[in-house]
């Protein structure tokens, strides 16, 4: 179980916690993951959804802090409300008693900073063009549903056995981090390279904030150091006009291929110091930097996959993943998984081969994870897999598990059903048995309406025996008529 001993220990009472040991009433804990300055993740147990999940509990000084919890419900709020196979999903808050933690999804995977430390020397371009254009699209797509990271960082995107990209904790981690900093002003961030100046201002997040960070990250893959690793970061991020890509590599003795002019102008202009001399979206840095191609062309091989599958078969299980630290990571407590199995040789060190599918709306309340359908649009999820906390909680059990918003879903097992089709057929059969009723009572009364005077025409009926057929008229019935003069 790897430990970072870069920075104290946060006090955190997961830490004393025992297999078995039930959190919120419906997670049981299996085993203890991973440790890090600011998180203990621990793999659990859904007992009620039957599936694996990664516990990522918050230091005691968050999980005390009210204001914090409320900011780290709202993201967890956003989070839940998409749905993407290149994006960690995440599931609650869960509060119970001395403790809080987010439950994520778990699987192996390894984060960029595992696999650059394994390596001897930076990437060179070809390594991680398909890697770039994969995260541009992934975060780009987010951005389409106003999902902002605000912590891009070797630590927050992870790897895939396959070579595919995953991104975990929008919002999240630096939502913890900001925490820290205020609980303790003197405390290092360890993501602070990837900030952007607006970001350190306190300025509200935007999506130049995460172009900024992309900036940064390919700044680190490519040279193996961030634009400013040392000294006053703070001031340097606010003030200092960052090196070349091809300085930095001369200056660390990197060999290899050239870095492309589009390369240079497109990580420069990401990491300008104000906001209007960077790009306006991420789509527009997969243009500057030439990244159309490894974007279409991963993008044209995954349609093709998806076109030939039926609407109805049954989708391939998609591996449930939550991010995870290296040993010596100073990773966020919210980019953390087990990596239990993983053997180094099952990383592909090949690029990945596919792009990053559309935000995809939930079908249904999932008992193990599905992978998201395929679609041109981003679409928004409306439903929320839970059940309702009423039903399900056991007996004598406090309903914690659920964020307070929950109640703002749908809830239940089963979509929504259509309703009302019985009741308006039998409205509609009283309305016409109601009908013929009438119609039958007034030919049943066959009277006359008085006349203007007030008096009734005398009433004929069949029954009469002197208007009988084949009795003749009575020659009073008819008076006669004046002779004409």
């Amino acid at each position: 179980m790897p430990v970072s001993n870069s920075s104290p220990q946060l006090p955190s009472a997961a830490r004393e916690y025992a297999a078995g040991k039930k959190i919120a009433g419906c997670y049981s804990l299996e085993k203890l993951l991973t440790e890090t300055p600011i998180s203990v993740v621990w793999q659990a147990h859904d007992d009620l959804l039957a599936r694996e999940v990664a516990l990522h509990f918050l230091p005691d000084s968050v999980a005390a802090d009210q204001k914090a919890l409320s900011d780290i419900r709202e993201q967890v709020r956003l989070n839940r409300q998409v749905l993407h196979p290149n994006i960690v999903r995440v599931y609650d808050l869960v509060e119970d008693v001395g403790c809080a933690a987010i439950s994520m999804d778990l699987a192996e995977a390894r984060t960029l900073h595992q696999v650059m430390s394994e390596r001897e020397a930076a990437f060179q371009p070809s390594d991680i063009r398909g890697w770039l254009a994969q995260l541009l699209r992934i975060c780009g797509e987010a951005h389409e549903a106003q999902l902002i990271h605000r912590d891009l960082s070797p630590d927050t995107v992870l790897v895939r056995a396959n070579g595919d990209l995953l991104v975990s904790s929008f919002g999240l981690s630096r939502a913890v981090l900001d925490v820290l900093s205020r609980q303790q002003p003197n405390r290092r961030d360890p993501h602070l390279p990837y900030m952007s100046p607006q970001l350190l201002d306190g300025e509200a997040p935007a999506r130049t904030d995460d172009i900024y960070s992309f900036g940064a990250l390919v700044f680190k893959l490519l040279t193996g150091k961030p634009p400013f690793y040392q000294n006053d970061l703070i001031s340097q991020i606010r003030k200092t006009a960052p090196p070349t890509l091809r300085e930095r590599r001369q200056e660390r003795k990197i060999t290899g291929e050239p870095i492309p002019a589009e390369w240079e102008k497109g990580v420069a202009d990401c990491l300008a110091k104000h906001t209007d001399r960077r790009p306006k979206s991420l789509k527009e840095v997969i243009s500057l930097m030439g990244l159309e191609g490894a974007a279409s062309s991963a993008a044209g091989a995954l349609a093709a996959k998806t076109s030939t599958t039926p609407r109805d078969a049954e989708p391939p299980a998609q591996s449930q993943v939550s991010a995870t630290p290296g040993g010596a990571s100073t990773s966020p407590p919210l980019a953390a998984a087990s990596i239990a199995g993983a053997a180094a040789g099952k990383f592909a060190s090949s690029l990945p081969g596919k792009a990053a599918e559309p935000l995809q709306k939930e079908a249904a309340p999932e008992k193990k994870s599905e992978p998201a359908r395929s679609s041109d649009a981003v679409i928004r999820e409306t439903s929320n897999p839970r059940r309702d906390p009423a039903k399900i909680a056991e007996p004598g059990k406090p309903a914690s598990r659920l964020s307070p918003f929950a109640p703002q879903d749908s809830g239940g097992d089963e979509p929504p059903k259509r309703g009302g089709g019985g009741l308006g057929i039998v409205l509609g059969l009283i309305f016409l048995a109601l009908l013929l009723i009438g119609v039958i009572y007034l030919l049943s009364r066959h009277e006359a309406t008085p006349d203007e005077d007030g008096f009734r025409d005398p009433v004929v009926t069949a029954s009469d025996p002197a208007l009988a057929p084949g009795t003749p008229v009575p020659e009073t019935a008819v008076p006669a008529l004046p002779d004409a003069q």
